[in-house]
């Protein structure tokens, strides 16, 4: 019992309004218009990931040198630590 109520043929009355030709030149343009879109979306994408990989590297190398300079200051620092301003020692 419950096969035949989800095997019910379809209402064609709807369909009837357009011809056989019309309905399928219809869901030709859509399915071109999703594969178009798909496309696009794919390249805006491959787009995105090589912008993020460029972000990531300059983001790498900003903090990289910020982290050099402040090592080397520690260094400086530490080598002059115990020096006053006229290089001699207190």
């Amino acid at each position: 019992r419950h096969w035949l109520l989800s095997h019910r043929p379809r209402d064609r009355s709807a369909e009837a309004d357009f011809p056989v030709g019309a309905m399928s030149d219809g869901n030709e343009l859509s399915r071109r218009e999703l594969e178009r879109q798909i496309q696009e979306l794919r390249r805006d994408k491959v787009r995105l990931d090589d912008s993020i990989r460029r972000m990531e590297a300059t983001q790498k190398r900003i903090f990289g040198e910020e982290e050099r300079q402040k090592l080397m200051a520690m260094q400086e620092k530490k080598e002059n630590g115990d020096k006053d301003e006229d290089g001699e020692k207190e």
